[in-house]
């Protein structure tokens, strides 16, 4: 009997009216007489009801004689910025052949625009030479910094009181954050780039003590290399659940190396380059390591690296092998490496801008394993800077790339791996040499910076376009006991009715491609009312994955991320969520009173502690602690206070009981009944 099946399919939605998306058909052998078949549409995450496409029950034929056939559904366009969806097609039953495959998903891809635009910020040039961008919220107070400024509300800064002095007039390059002791703060490593004017030309690791205060312990660690350094990668590579820290440096000039530091756990660090065998000696001046990355690429549970050509496969030992040749990928200089899903298919392929132009690898086929061509990548100009980020929350994975001739592209990706250039995006006129992302103004989309010279921030407008109610779902990956370690981890949400493109997969930040780094917190782009599944693997050893999903808390999926009480959620490595309820998410600017509340110090704490309230005019002042679904759990009443700064001691066993939980809290500012600023507080027996 003649074995029939159907394909899968895609196609662009369009802004209006209705077009045909084309399932494809096949028989084997031939049929000797005309074959009808029939068929239904069913909804995925693409619904009729919603207009997304038109719902049929019909009929196909192939005539006697043919290989192949087809059949077709009606996709309704509109302007909406959406996500990808999904639809099925089912087929029921057939005359003259047997059906071997009887489901196919066609997948409508997003194809509206965001748009950018120039945020004035009033960040005050580095002076000395570059500083990489690098974000992180290293006061906790919920909004993203950049160093050598501190973010607040209406994507403000300022400038970080004495943070200049530790820079001492050097010119850097890589730079990343990281809590190495798990003191609850994320801590600053920057690596030099040694020029003849920057005579302090030294790596530094500013310790962050909370409250805006940081110590300078590179010295007395063992780690303030001098040289040209490069791309720092943090990440748990022997996991034993405390991050490392990788940092290369130029092979042909002095120190001739690279470094491995392994993270003994008590606040010092293991040099271990050289057994680890990532040391990169004497790597020749046209292989010279600038990008690097780090992630699990085999899925045995172990963070694997790639720098300066060379492909190192972790044994589980935090011990490295490199693959790069037996992987079937060429020898090749870059300027900025990163491990991506650009398909959505769960797998991690590599990203390399290389003087090519941008270069993309899969990792799993030595025979064929560069697929630039397929995607549609173009060939630029040599330039550096390029970087990775969900631009319009559709839940596929878009690339900016830098060229310094004719400004930077933003590359879109359909969903399938495929990418189109955004011509609107050139008119902005970004020419710059580095970019990192970071949802800044808390409204769920990505927003970028350039330039580690005269910094220029770009606000993403996504969320004053016409959307539907789906939306983003932000995830936090931290240890168990909440602290920001998680580096490497790869994090996957799963559409559960299947199809091309179910996977959204997302690696946490421990660098970003070349020199700088973006947001710790991964986001998910897309995902609405549909069925969803999440899984976190975390670095472990062994060769055993240490999974985070479904079977160690249920809550993980099926979930439906349009119902959930927030779109922000954390996730623990002993598999507890914690939920941000949405008005602790950011606060607008303005306010009853135009106040700012300081950050909570000490945080971790067990008992007080100590906020400051700065008012500019009187105003009648209460706190509340909120737990982390968002219910009041305790109240401080301030009473009328003048305008000026005022310091607040607060004692939480008493808000809260004599033996309160431990974990993560919230305290909101209210002055004259209205919101005015929120502070996170974690709380510790």
């Amino acid at each position: 009997m003649p074995q029939l099946s159907i394909g899968d399919a895609s196609m662009r939605e369009g802004d209006a009216g209705a077009d045909t998306l084309w399932f494809a058909l096949a028989i084997e052998p031939p049929a000797d007489v005309e074959v009808r078949v029939q068929f239904r549409t069913e909804d995925g995450t693409a619904r009729a009801a919603d207009a997304d496409y038109v719902a049929v029950t019909g009929e196909a034929s192939l005539a006697a004689g043919e290989f192949t056939g087809r059949l077709f559904v009606l996709v309704m366009g509109d302007s909406l910025l959406e996500g990808n969806e999904v639809l099925r097609v089912r087929l029921l039953g057939a005359a003259g052949a047997e059906i071997a495959d009887s489901l196919a998903f066609g997948m409508i891809s997003n194809d509206e625009r965001t748009r950018f635009a120039y945020v004035p910020t009033g960040f005050e040039n580095y002076p000395f030479g570059s500083l990489p961008l690098a974000w992180s919220d290293m006061n906790s107070d919920g909004w993203q910094d950049l160093p050598p400024a501190s973010g607040g509300p209406g994507m403000g800064f300022q400038e970080i009181e004495g943070f200049g002095a530790f820079l001492e007039a050097g010119n850097y390059h890589g730079a990343s954050w990281c809590d190495y002791d798990r003191n609850g703060f994320p801590d600053l490593v920057v690596l030099p780039y040694s020029v003849d004017y920057a005579p302090h030309s030294r790596a530094l690791l500013l310790r962050n003590r909370g409250g805006g205060e940081f110590d300078e312990v590179a010295l007395t660690l063992g780690i303030a290399e001098p040289g040209f350094g490069e791309t720092a990668v943090w990440g748990d590579f022997d996991g034993d659940g405390w991050p490392d820290l990788f940092t290369p440096y130029y092979g042909h000039v002095p120190p001739f190396r690279s470094f491995l530091f392994r993270n003994l756990g008590n606040g010092t660090f293991e040099e271990l380059g050289v057994q680890a065998g990532v040391d990169l000696f004497a790597t020749p001046e046209h292989l010279k390591p600038e990008g690097a990355t780090a992630a699990d690429i085999d899925g045995d549970g172990s963070l694997d690296l790639y720098c300066a050509s060379h492909l190192f496969l972790n044994d589980g030992t935090g011990k490295f092998k490199d693959v790069r040749a037996e992987r079937g990928l060429p020898e090749a200089f870059d300027e900025g490496t990163c491990f991506v899903d650009v398909d959505s298919d769960g797998d991690l392929e590599l990203y390399l801008r290389t003087a090519e132009g941008p270069r993309l690898f899969r990792l799993d086929d030595p025979k064929s394993p560069e697929i630039t061509a397929l995607a549609g990548l173009p060939s630029y100009p040599m330039a550096w800077g390029d970087s990775w980020s969900d631009v319009e929350g559709d839940g596929d994975l878009d690339l900016l790339v830098m060229d310094f001739d004719q400004g930077s592209h933003l590359l879109l990706n359909d969903g399938l791996g495929h990418f189109s250039e955004d011509l609107g995006f050139r008119q902005l006129g970004v020419s710059s040499d580095q970019s990192s992302w970071a949802d800044v103004d808390r409204d769920g989309d990505p927003d970028f910076v350039v330039s580690v010279w005269d910094r220029r921030l770009y606000q993403n407008l996504a969320q004053q376009l016409p959307e539907p109610a789906d939306g983003y779902l932000e995830v936090t990956v931290v240890d168990s006991s909440g602290f920001l370690t998680a580096h490497g981890a790869t994090v996957r949400l799963t559409r559960l009715d299947g199809g091309p493109g179910a996977v959204q997969t997302r690696v946490v930040s421990g660098q970003n491609a070349y020199l700088s780094q973006n947001e710790y917190a991964v986001t998910f782009g897309g995902a609405g009312e549909g069925r969803y599944a999440l899984a976190i693997s975390y670095p472990s050893r062994g060769g055993v994955p240490q999974i985070v999903d479904s079977l160690i808390n249920p809550e993980l999926g099926p979930l439906r991320p349009g119902l959930l009480r927030s779109r922000r959620m954390k996730v623990l490595r002993d598999g507890r969520i914690e939920f941000a309820p949405a008005p602790v998410a950011g606060v607008t600017p303005g306010g009853a009173a135009n106040l700012r509340l300081g950050p909570a110090t000490p945080t971790p704490t067990r008992n007080e502690v100590e906020f400051a309230v700065d008012l500019e005019r009187p105003g009648r002042a209460a706190l509340m602690l909120l737990n982390v679904q968002g219910r009041r759990v305790g109240s401080l009443e301030l009473g009328p206070l003048p305008k000026g700064t005022h310091r607040v001691r607060w004692s939480l066993r008493e808000a809260l009981g004599d033996a309160p939980p431990a974990g993560v809290y919230y305290c909101r500012l209210e002055i004259d009944g209205a919101p005015a600023g929120v502070r996170r507080v974690v709380l510790v027996h």
